[in-house]
C-alpha cells in the first residue's frame, strides 16, 4: 500500500467521523447561535431542535440557558419551563434560576408553583441590617 493510499483512507475516515459528529450533534450545534438569531427562526424549527436537545440526559448550562431564553422570546412556555427546571435541578441554590423559573411558570399559567417558588425565594432573602 502506498503512502498516497494511506492518506486517502485517512481523509475518508476523517470525513466520515466529521459527518457523523455533525449528524449526531446537529441540535446542539444549532443551539450555539445567539438567542436573538434563534428567535428570528420559525418557532417550529427552534422547537424541534430544542426538544431534541432536551431529550438528552446531559446538557450544558449554556445550552439550557439558550433554550430558556429563546423559548421565552418565542412564547414557547413549555420548552422554557423544561429548560429552567433542568437548570434548577443542577443549581438548586441559584436564586436567579429559581426566579426565572417562577416567572416562566407564571407566564405559563401555573400560578401555584410560581407562588411557591416566589415565597421560598422571599424566605431565603438575607435580613437587611439597620
Amino acid at each position: 500500500m502506498t503512502l498516497r493510499r494511506v492518506y486517502q483512507i485517512f481523509a475518508c475516515c476523517l470525513l466520515l467521523e466529521v459527518a457523523g459528529f455533525v449528524l449526531w450533534n446537529r441540535d446542539l450545534l444549532y443551539l450555539r447561535q445567539p438567542a436573538q438569531a434563534l428567535a428570528t427562526e420559525p418557532a417550529g424549527t427552534f422547537a424541534a431542535h430544542a426538544s431534541g436537545a432536551l431529550a438528552r440526559k446531559r446538557l450544558t448550562a449554556s445550552h439550557l440557558d439558550r433554550i430558556a431564553e429563546t423559548a421565552g422570546q418565542l412564547h414557547l412556555s413549555g420548552l422554557e419551563i423544561e429548560a429552567l427546571e433542568r437548570q434548577a435541578q443542577r443549581s438548586p441554590h441559584d436564586g436567579r434560576v429559581q426566579l426565572r423559573l417562577a416567572d416562566a411558570l407564571r407566564r405559563g399559567g401555573d400560578y401555584q408553583r410560581a407562588e411557591r417558588i416566589y415565597l421560598e425565594l422571599l424566605r431565603n432573602l438575607p435580613e437587611s441590617q439597620p
